[in-house]
């Protein structure tokens, strides 16, 4: 994959794709911290690093306790 892609930020609707769930579940998990902690672009976009996302989910998509822990 290019260099470029790998340092995209992604949205919720490109992380509900990768992910093949809503985009209301993937609010749900950032809620409730079962998905790595998104930056934030202004008060309320949020956005995810393309890489830190392909890592986490070749991780088994820890929640943020599981992956701190181990």
């Amino acid at each position: 994959m290019s260099e470029t892609v790998e340092k995209q930020l992604i949205d919720l609707r490109a992380v509900a794709k990768m992910l093949s769930v809503s985009v209301r579940t993937v609010e749900r998990m950032v809620a409730s911290g079962h998905i790595p902690v998104p930056l934030r672009v202004g008060p309320r976009l949020l956005r995810w690093p393309y890489q830190v996302v392909v890592d986490w989910i070749s991780m088994g998509c820890p929640s943020q306790g599981e992956a701190k822990n181990g």
